[in-house]
């Protein structure tokens, strides 16, 4: 009974192993939203994402997780977590951090939104937590957000 079980477990694991599939992933522009009376416009924001390879993060992905392996990570956007699926292969996932962080003075958090194209690249949509400070103190969140896509790695993970 007992190797039945450990052959089960097994089995589990090198099944999930083989199901992963690795994506480098790169940002195309991060922009802030500005509200005005005559509409909202999207301005881009430059931390010079497309020369440095420290924009560059791995997805790897499972049939019910992802995870998100950017140890250079300047959102402090790492980890893994279950993925909630919003349509046919397309997923959200949520991961949260302890700061200090880019665009706020205390814990950090974002959200992936990801769909696949017909070219097995994933097209992404992130959205960090974001606060503004003025001034005289107040604060707002702020609105940013970013889009890239993600190509698969050869061989997976």
């Amino acid at each position: 009974m007992i190797f039945r079980t450990v052959f089960a477990v097994l089995a589990l694991a090198f099944s999930t192993a083989a199901s992963a599939q690795s994506y480098l992933c790169a940002f195309d522009g991060i922009y802030g939203l500005n509200e005005t009376e005559s509409g909202v416009s999207a301005n881009p924001i430059q931390f010079g994402q497309k020369e440095n390879p420290a924009w560059e993060f791995e997805l790897i992905k499972t049939e019910r997780e992802v995870e998100i392996v950017w140890s250079a990570s300047p959102l402090q956007f790492e980890g893994k977590t279950a993925a909630l699926q919003t349509g046919p292969k397309s997923f959200a996932i949520f991961l949260a951090a302890e700061g200090p962080c880019m665009f706020t003075e205390g814990h950090c958090g974002a959200s992936l939104h990801y769909a696949e194209q017909e070219d097995g690249s994933l097209a992404f949509h992130y959205q960090p937590i974001a606060l503004t400070r003025f001034e005289d103190g107040r604060r707002e969140p702020l609105k940013v957000y970013a889009v890239g896509r993600c190509y698969p790695e050869e061989g997976g993970k």
